[in-house]
């Protein structure tokens, strides 16, 4: 396979986009802000076929190829020629936290028949990072991408790969949508710093997504209505004070815009189950999931989420002020 030349109009440096700048400024130990995807082989990763495979794709995705760099007001991304480090796994998943800004946003590891891609969300969302990972894998395997992958090793970037996407389809005449309720917290006490514990189980495919079908609802509304109804279950046996249940389930934007964007181009729903008012059965939980996903999954209810976070980015308040004021004071503010 012939790798693709980094092409002319990539810009030395570009802005991160609305979603990705949030991240940075909250990262800490408890907070890495890194996503994992995992690709099971059935055979032994050779990391020097890895790393081969890695310096012929990298190219194609030159928006991927920076490091983060801090500006006077926010966080920027500048060209490289680093790669991504292939290593050993060794460690829990998405643990890596760095507290200095020049380090590859993107770190690549290998166990056995494991190659594991993690990435900042700074940098893209998880429909990025599984183009990336599958171009990884057709490369390693020597295997070319069809006609119907717009990601064709074979093609050219362009520029609408690396645009704002929430910038571009920002609309500045819909209202932002009203607040939400506060939400029921689990009454545990958080495991001290860097402390992580990593929960895996396997089912069958095919019989969850025949019991969803069977339920009426999409495998994402089975499994969110699922969540919740355990969560109602524990608020019940153990008396604790009922309050609005309430999940973040995100959205790919990409199926309601005409975006190629490999950065962050999503947002998060919010199904709510109020346990104050009474018990829900499982199939009343599903069927409010399922009609309020049918309802919120509409551009017209979109543009509203992001009106909000776009304002939230270019309001004078949090705009000037200086990207080490916004260190200190950002997290509390991101979660309160």
């Amino acid at each position: 396979m012939t790798a693709v030349r980094r092409p002319n109009n990539h810009p030395d440096w570009h802005r991160l986009d609305n979603t990705g700048k949030a991240y940075p400024l909250i990262r800490s130990n408890q907070q890495t802000t890194l996503f994992r995807l995992t690709a099971v082989l059935t055979e032994q990763v050779d990391p020097s076929r890895i790393r081969e495979a890695l310096k012929k794709i990298i190219p194609r995705f030159p928006y991927f190829q920076v490091v983060l760099k801090p500006g006077f007001f926010w966080y920027y991304f500048e060209k490289t020629t680093r790669l991504a480090p292939v290593q050993e796994d060794g460690h829990y998943p998405c643990t890596r936290y760095e507290r200095h800004w020049a380090v590859p946003p993107i770190q690549i590891y290998y166990k056995d028949n494991r190659l594991s891609l993690e990435m900042s969300h700074a940098l893209s969302d998880g429909y990025g990072g599984a183009v990336f990972l599958r171009a990884l894998l057709n490369t390693y395997f020597g295997e070319d991408p069809g006609d119907e992958d717009e990601y064709d090793l074979l093609k050219p970037p362009c520029e609408e790969e690396w645009e704002d996407a929430y910038d571009k389809y920002f609309d500045p005449s819909v209202p932002p949508p009203k607040r939400g309720s506060a939400a029921f917290h689990l009454p545990f006490q958080r495991v001290s710093p860097g402390v992580y514990y990593s929960t895996t189980g396997i089912v069958p495919l095919k019989e969850v997504l025949s019991r969803a079908k069977a339920d009426g609802g999409s495998l994402t509304q089975w499994l969110t209505a699922r969540y919740i109804a355990v969560l109602t279950e524990m608020i019940q046996d153990n008396n604790w004070k009922p309050a609005p249940i309430v999940l973040n389930v995100p959205v790919d934007l990409r199926h309601l815009y005409p975006s190629k964007t490999l950065r962050n181009f999503f947002v998060t729903l919010t199904p709510m189950i109020d346990s104050r008012i009474g018990h829900f059965s499982f199939s009343e939980i599903l069927s409010h999931v399922k009609n309020f996903m049918s309802l919120q999954v509409d551009r017209r209810y979109i543009s509203q989420q992001i009106k909000r976070n776009i304002n939230l980015e270019r309001a004078m308040s949090i705009r000037l002020v200086p990207l080490v004021i916004k260190r200190i004071f950002f997290p509390f503010f991101f979660y309160h």
